[in-house]
């Protein structure tokens, strides 16, 4: 039995190296190699966040072994540093918030946790009709629902909300006021509403951080330098840096195992107009010693008033690369201004025999 046993231990070989298995399918992972995730404050705050937040919403662990390994990835995250956790974004918030309080120990007084209304219909846990901010007829009661719903577990962190839309002229200020009364009260830490970049610098709101879509691929209305004023409030959590997988490969890695049928082959116009304005980005890694989803980093975090860069939970391969982003150096101001530089079509550049590559 013993010998049965042990032919079914994974061999070093089907392990990823960062991982040691042990025995009960316990996972550890070696920690992490280089300088600790950096801490901002948030401005107009007297907290502080860390400058990567892991999207916990992503995981969705089909074994003991691997919701193991996703735990010990959360773990190993948080001993790099890795205060904020993002629970709004998941399809089902409760598994989240579930592998959230596993991971981590209760009482954590640093720890972070985004949340929100749900956007599909299927989270945040236990979520009633009154949370709905499509249909929001009481924002009070609306918020008071989404609390109730994720303090109902154990272990509930600080709570950001993240509101899903930006409230209309008519409901703005009760939104506002009940989410506003929520962080005097000590009940969350704090909330966010959308930041449209195109109309930035007139923000009706006046309160709250703001959430925003920025990457190397959608560099909006950013300004050439990061001395210069924000385009909005300050206080951005950004989300989707690495512009849908395209930035750190796992979109492309996605399209590789895609089974053959029944979905039908990517079409080389499609290929071409997703990799094109990747591979333009090559100056950036090219003998910079650095890849390009530590480029994508780097570019967001550049702007002072960026306090946070949502990114997936790696797996453990990428894991160092991606925590540990700040082993690759930051941009140069040439870099920075030719990134938010307005992209004109044209050919790729060639890349030379040597380059290691994006």
């Amino acid at each position: 039995m013993q010998s049965h046993k042990a032919s079914r231990r994974p061999s070093p070989s089907t392990v990823p190296s960062p991982l040691t298995y042990r025995e009960g399918l316990t996972v550890a992972m070696a920690p992490l190699a280089g300088p600790p995730v950096e801490q901002r404050a948030v401005p107009g705050r007297t907290y502080t966040v860390s400058a990567i937040a892991l999207d916990l919403g992503g995981i969705r662990p089909d074994s003991v072994f691997s919701r193991r390994s996703a735990v010990a990835r959360v773990r190993k995250a948080r001993s790099a540093g890795v205060t904020v956790f993002d629970l709004a974004h998941g399809e089902d918030a409760s598994v989240a918030l579930g592998m959230l309080a596993e991971a981590l120990p209760d009482g954590d007084p640093e720890l972070v946790a985004l949340v929100g209304p749900s956007r599909n219909g299927r989270g945040p846990p236990a979520r009633p009709e009154a949370a709905d901010p499509g249909g929001l007829t009481d924002p009070e009661s609306a918020v008071r629902a989404l609390l109730q719903s994720v303090r109902s577990r154990r272990g509930c962190p600080r709570l950001v909300v993240e509101w899903p839309e930006v409230p209309g002229p008519s409901d703005s200020g009760a939104v506002v006021a009940a989410l506003a009364r929520a962080v005097a009260e000590n009940e969350i830490l704090d909330f966010s509403f959308p930041l449209d970049r195109g109309t930035a610098a007139v923000d009706p709101l006046g309160a709250g951080l703001r959430s925003v879509r920025l990457s190397l691929l959608d560099a909006g209305a950013l300004p050439d330098s990061p001395a210069s004023a924000p385009p909005g409030p300050p206080g951005w959590v950004v989300h989707d840096p690495f512009s849908n997988g395209r930035l750190d490969g796992t979109a492309l890695a996605g399209l590789a195992d895609r089974p053959r049928r029944p979905n039908p082959p990517a079409r080389i116009q499609d290929l071409r107009a997703a990799l094109e304005p990747v591979l333009r980005l090559g100056y950036l890694t090219e003998h910079r010693g650095r890849t390009l989803a530590q480029a994508a980093l780097r570019f967001c975090l550049a702007w002072p008033w960026v306090v946070t860069a949502v990114v997936p939970v790696p797996d453990a391969s990428r894991f160092d690369e991606v925590i540990g982003y700040a082993r690759a150096p930051p941009f140069t101001p040439a870099e920075l201004a030719r990134s938010v530089a307005p992209k004109v079509p044209g050919p790729v550049p060639s890349r030379s025999p040597r380059s290691a590559g994006p």
